[in-house]
């Protein structure tokens, strides 16, 4: 190749480049950017996520007066990604016009448990948003846990779901819930036999955080001990031990993992063994 070739090859290349990594940096989000104060959502969202202690106070106070306005823009960016370079363009340029896809959806997931019951309307868009493989499961729980007890249905309905993400998130959300989410005991206690290792993981860890009845979870968690994976049994002994004197009944299963081939369910063991000891003594 000539190199009045190659330069042009290099110039067209470079121009690619660049429009990949500068073009979206100066393309809205597509979803209505409400203001208040004459100030966008869109830059009360930076303030939240990056901004000093008296700027995120004025932020989620901006947030409550745009109200459920403010919905369409948030759950856009929940699901932030990265485009195709621009994780090189952040290591050359400094990050003050714009801001990365992670900080993006820590804002909105802030500034979703601002508003908290008032974002139910978003409860369908959040689920969905679970189940997307390029969102996961973890993301949307804050904005749907912070909805509270009226969540609790639809994360009961959600543990029936077809896809395992969505199963999962509903039982992580129903952890964050915690006792207002009694009711989903009975949909949790058939999650411990899910398909999906992360669901019945997921699902044992919120059985004590609702505070379901220990006559019927302690028993079905201490089957969850011989699962095949460590993941489930970590959670079902942890979640044994939250349980303290009330899970006596589960102490020789719980012995027996002692010796587990993982480190960290050993370290659990212990520990739960030593909570469910000394909250017999005090019971």
């Amino acid at each position: 190749m000539k190199p009045a070739q190659t330069l042009k090859a290099l110039i067209i290349t470079g121009a690619a480049l660049l429009a990949i990594v500068v073009i979206p940096l100066f393309i809205g989000s597509g979803a209505p950017d409400p203001r208040y104060q004459n100030k966008p959502l869109s830059a009360w969202l930076k303030d939240l996520g990056v901004g000093n202690r008296a700027q995120q106070t004025w932020a989620e106070d901006a947030i409550r007066n745009i109200g459920t306005n403010a919905l369409p823009m948030l759950l856009k960016e929940l699901r932030a990604q990265d485009p195709l370079g621009w994780q090189l363009w952040y290591r050359i340029w400094p990050r003050k016009t714009y801001t990365v896809a992670a900080d993006r959806c820590i804002a909105a997931d802030r500034a979703l448990q601002v508003l908290g019951p008032e974002a139910e309307a978003a409860l369908p868009a959040l689920l969905q948003i679970a189940a997307d493989p390029q969102c996961g499961d973890n993301r949307p729980r804050g904005a749907l846990a912070a909805i509270g007890p009226r969540a609790v249905t639809p994360m009961i309905y959600a543990l029936t779901n077809s896809n395992q993400r969505v199963r999962s998130c509903a039982a992580l959300v129903l952890t964050s819930i915690g006792p207002s989410g009694r009711d989903a005991a009975p949909a949790l206690l058939r999650s411990l036999t899910d398909s999906d290792a992360r669901v019945r993981a997921h699902a044992a860890g919120a059985l004590s955080r609702i505070e379901a009845d220990p006559k019927i979870a302690v028993p079905a968690l201490t089957e969850r001990l011989s699962d095949t994976d460590s993941y489930v049994r970590f959670c079902a002994v942890m979640s044994l031990g939250e349980f303290g004197g009330r899970a006596t009944s589960a102490v020789p299963a719980l012995r027996r993992l002692e010796s587990d081939q993982s480190p960290k369910v050993r370290q659990q063991a212990l520990d739960a063994v030593r909570r469910i000891e000394v909250g017999s003594v005090i019971k």
